[in-house]
Order: C-alpha cells, then sequence, then structure tokens
C-alpha cells in the first residue's frame, strides 16, 4: 500500500486574491475525508489577519494539519543567506531567533501546541536549518533534498526525518484528463511507499509565484509588491474539476492510504528503541565491511550512531542509546598507508572522545594521525576481536553518494531567488559532511539502488 499526503505550502502573502485557493483545496480535501498538511509561513499568518481571513484560519483550524514553512520565506535574508557562515553556532543561534518568531505566529494564529512537519523554502535546505528544526521539536523535514528515489522512502538526516515532494498539483491539473491521472497513479504513485503530492494553493488562482515576482535577488518594498496575473475563470475551474477527479480515484482505490505528517512521524518515532548492543556489532560490522554505508537492521542506524556505541564500548559499556548525532564541518582525514595501532591507545582515545557535537575530522592515537572512519574500524576489531594490535588500511570514509544524486550535486549559489551575494562558501559543503547521520526506516531495503 502507498501512503499519500497532500502538502500545502501556503505561502503567497502578496495577493490576497489568491487566498481562496486555500480554502478551496481544504473543503475538497474534508469532502472526501482527508486531512491536508498545511505548511504555513510565518508572515503568510500576519497577512491572513491583515487580510481578515478567519473563515481559513478557523477552517485549517478545524480541520486539517497545520505544519510551518518558515518565518519569512523568500524575504531576504532567506534560510541560507543567514546560514552560510563558517561559524556554525552563530549561524544557528541566528536563525533560531528569526524561526522562532514565524512558529510562534503560526501556534499563536492557529493555536496549536505542537506542529509536525516544518517545510524549507526553494532550495533553502540549509543543514543549519535541519538540526535547529530537529532540536526545535519537528519530527518530519517535508520537500527535503536527500531521499530515496526509488521506493520514496522518508530518509533521516542531522536528527530529523525528511521526505521528498513528489508531485505538485499545479504542474498536473491544469492540462490533466481522467486517463492521464489514471495512468499516473499506476505508473509513478502505486509503486512508491510514500508519495507526496503538493501544492502551493494560491497558484490554482495565480500564474506565478510571489517571490519571483518580488524577492528574486533583492526586496521589493511592501507598496510596491506586484500581485501575480490570475488564472482565467475557465483555467481555474478545470484545476478543480481534476481536483475532484483526482481525489475520486484514490478514495476508491485499495491501494492507497492518505495520510499526514503527524501519522507518518508516528511510525517513525524510534527515539526510544534504538539501543546498540555489543552482540550486534558482528553483524554491523559486516554490512559496513560490504558497504560502506547506514544500516537498517536490526535497527536503523547512521554510521555516527556506529562511531559512538564503538567509543562506549571500548570504555566498558555494554550498550549504545542513540540520541542526537552530528556529522563534520571540515573534510575528515583518512589514511593513505597502512597504520598500525595498539588497543590500550585506542582504548585511551575513546575516553578522551566527546559524545556530543560534531564529529572530529581526525584523532591523534598516541601520535599517530588517523580518520575517524579509520578509528572506527579498528575500534570494531578490537571489541570484537580481542586484537592487542590493529593494522588499519587506506578505505572510503565517505558513503556512497551516488545513491542520493541530488544531495551529492546540490548546490545553492545563484539559485531560486537567492541574492548574488549568497556564495555558499560552507552550506553545500557541509551538508554533504552530516552525511554519517543518514539513516533510512529499520527493516527496509538498505541502499536506494
Amino acid at each position: 500500500m502507498t501512503d499519500i499526503i497532500f502538502s500545502f505550502d501556503t505561502e503567497d502573502y502578496v495577493n490576497p486574491k489568491c487566498a481562496d485557493g486555500i480554502i478551496r483545496s481544504a473543503d475538497l480535501l474534508r469532502e472526501y475525508g482527508y486531512r491536508g498538511c498545511y505548511n504555513i509561513v510565518g508572515y503568510m499568518a500576519d497577512a491572513l489577519v491583515e487580510w481578515g481571513r478567519t473563515d481559513i484560519v478557523e477552517n485549517l483550524k478545524r480541520y486539517h494539519e497545520i505544519d510551518y514553512h518558515s518565518h519569512r520565506h523568500s524575504h531576504h535574508p532567506t534560510i541560507n543567506e543567514i546560514t552560510d557562515r563558517a561559524d556554525y553556532q552563530g549561524a544557528y543561534e541566528d536563525l533560531r531567533w528569526e524561526e522562532s518568531r514565524g512558529i510562534r505566529k503560526v501556534k499563536e494564529l492557529f493555536d496549536v501546541g505542537f506542529i509536525p512537519a516544518a517545510c524549507p523554502p526553494g532550495n533553502s535546505t540549509s543543514y543549519v536549518a535541519h538540526y535547529l528544526y530537529a532540536d526545535l521539536g519537528f519530527p518530519i523535514y517535508d520537500g527535503d533534498e536527500i531521499y530515496d528515489s526509488v521506493r520514496s522512502r522518508p530518509v533521516s538526516t542531522c536528527n530529523i526525518w525528511g521526505t521528498h515532494y513528489n508531485k505538485a498539483l499545479e504542474n498536473m491539473l491544469f492540462t490533466a484528463t481522467e486517463e492521464s491521472l489514471k495512468a499516473y497513479l499506476d505508473e509513478k504513485v502505486a509503486t512508491r511507499d510514500l508519495f507526496t503530492f503538493y501544492h502551493h494553493p494560491q497558484r490554482a488562482y495565480g500564474t506565478t509565484f510571489c517571490d519571483i515576482d518580488n524577492f528574486k535577488g533583492v526586496n521589493t518594498p511592501k507598496d510596491q509588491w506586484q500581485e501575480t496575473v490570475l488564472h482565467t475563470e475557465e483555467e481555474i475551474e478545470t484545476f478543480y474539476k481534476n481536483y475532484r477527479i483526482l481525489l475520486e480515484l484514490i478514495k476508491n482505490d485499495p491501494r492507497f492510504r492518505v495520510i499526514t505528517y503527524k501519522e507518518l512521524a508516528s511510525r517513525l518515532n524510534d527515539r526510544e528503541s534504538r539501543i546498540l548492543t555489543r552482540a550486534d556489532l558482528s553483524a554491523l560490522r559486516e554490512q559496513l565491511t560490504e558497504k560502506f554505508f547506514p544500516v537498517t537492521t536490526p535497527e536503523s542506524y547512521c554510521l555516527a550512531d556506529l562511531f559512538h556505541a564503538c567509543r562506549e564500548f571500548l570504555c566498558g559499556k555494554n550498550e549504545h542509546r542513540c540520541g542526537k548525532v552530528y556529522g563534520f564541518l571540515d573534510t575528515p582525514y583518512a589514511v593513505t598507508e597502512p597504520v598500525t595501532l595498539s588497543a590500550s591507545d585506542l582504548i585511551a582515545t575513546a575516553k578522551a572522545l566527546r559524545d556530543d557535537g560534531f564529529l572530529p575530522e581526525y584523532i591523534y592515537v598516541n601520535d599517530q594521525k588517523i580518520g575517524p572512519a579509520d578509528w572506527m574500524r579498528a575500534a570494531m576489531a578490537v571489541i570484537l576481536d580481542g586484537a592487542e594490535t590493529v593494522t588499519v588500511a587506506p578505505d572510503a570514509w565517505q558513503i556512497d553518494l551516488d545513491q542520493f544524486p541530488m544531495y551529492r550535486d546540490l548546490r545553492y549559489k545563484d539559485t531560486w531567488v537567492h541574492c548574488a551575494s549568497l556564495e555558499d562558501n560552507f552550506l553545500t559543503k557541509r551538508f554533504r559532511l552530516q552525511s554519517w547521520t543518514i539513516r533510512l526506516p529499520k527493516g527496509t531495503q538498505r541502499t536506494i539502488f
């Protein structure tokens, strides 16, 4: 069975005429007994109050799930512009101050205490935002850049489960037919574990995005904001006619089940169950030897989980309770020729290693410099084989990024509506350096391809 999510990026705080698209989409979903997931921008919450749209607020509060879509969306500085800095902690605190304001606006307007999902604005998937939203209690990051392109399984990165946006309704429903929708459900949707239809509800009325018109590289003053050109009445009605057909097809097909982010999060909640024991380590080493990649049995573990487990086992513990993990802030070192290490020296380094924060890019064992992957392989040999000395040979430190092509090829500079001043000196590189935090759901296929 394929789980389907209807996710709505509710973001056009420029054009009040387009807001009718929010309530029309909500009413149609409700008619079919479904709850939509409405990712609300903080500035959009301000606009709904300014426009007096209590009808929209009350409808969404009562019948649908309220999620979050950043404070300002594309109004500069964007999330990426705030966080493209060498100083991670400073970037984190500045973004926390900014996003806390938006979250507070959405929670107060819609009278919700818990928001299940945060959604990044266009091409603003900063690694800092991943860690921040996880720390703020969001279990889901919807519309992420790291995803399973075959089965569309959720992928956990930086302590938050990410889901992929599969198909935009505005890109299909203006021209769809019942036959084309049936074929799409058969060929694209039924083949996935999870499928997200996403929609910018104002785009059922407006022909363009408000940020392209007003915030492409610069903040247009509010008194000069340009409202998007509207679709014709005929085009709008065609969109909703096809929307109804799509919902009817899904409703009558036992292959599909419509869920919300909150329901998905409850299934993925494994914070209490992920306990890694010494007895697990032998099978885990076999999997890492086969492919240096996250594992899904007997539990869902990322490489950082395994690194911290080895540290605790060398310190004499018998189990590791998995918690928050972090990747690297700079490219980790790896040996280029064989290095022999003593078990006693490895144990001494384990006692000195931190159990929180970003992973070390290199480790000195006695006076020999090795990388974190080298150290983990050596630690496993000591723990499992009782070796007094271990020789580590050159081997991979990075996971197979070909499993996540969009993540592998990601870049932010000169994309979407970012200012030309965004150099992307740190974001892209550091995001890929968080690969040791990646996990796939427990018990599922270990790789994508």
